[in-house]
């Protein structure tokens, strides 16, 4: 199996620093528009933004702005169909009240990604 080509340090920095220029002018989109620009694969240029420390929105990741409350209720009419179905291990209190806290958990998460981003674009 033929080894993948070896980039420039340099080129590589580029291809960086235009995905971050991209994210910071359009939110989102710029591993897209590299890939387009530069013709690379988008794994190449995740791995190098991994490697480089660069955070990106992400596939399913939220822009600032259109943050929104999880779905409780979905969550837990599902522990309970879990429950009823006997599908769920443990008792059905201890599902609900452990769904409940990764409830609390994911809304505190959005808070601090939301606070991140707005200290992040005042940078």
């Amino acid at each position: 199996m033929p080894k993948g080509l070896k980039y420039e340090q340099s080129f590589k920095d580029e291809v960086i620093k235009f995905v971050q220029q991209h994210n910071t002018e359009h939110e989102w989109g710029g591993q897209t528009a590299a890939i387009k620009k530069y013709g690379i694969s988008g794994l190449t240029i995740k791995a190098w933004l991994d490697k480089a420390g660069v955070v990106t929105p992400g596939r399913g990741g939220r822009r600032s702005g259109s943050e929104r409350a999880p779905r409780k209720k979905s969550v837990v009419k599902r522990a309970r169909t879990q429950k009823t179905t006997g599908r769920s291990s443990g008792s059905g209190k201890d599902l609900e009240s452990k769904l409940n806290r990764m409830l609390e958990l994911r809304n505190e998460i959005a808070v601090l990604e939301k606070e991140f981003e707005h200290l992040r674009k005042n940078l």
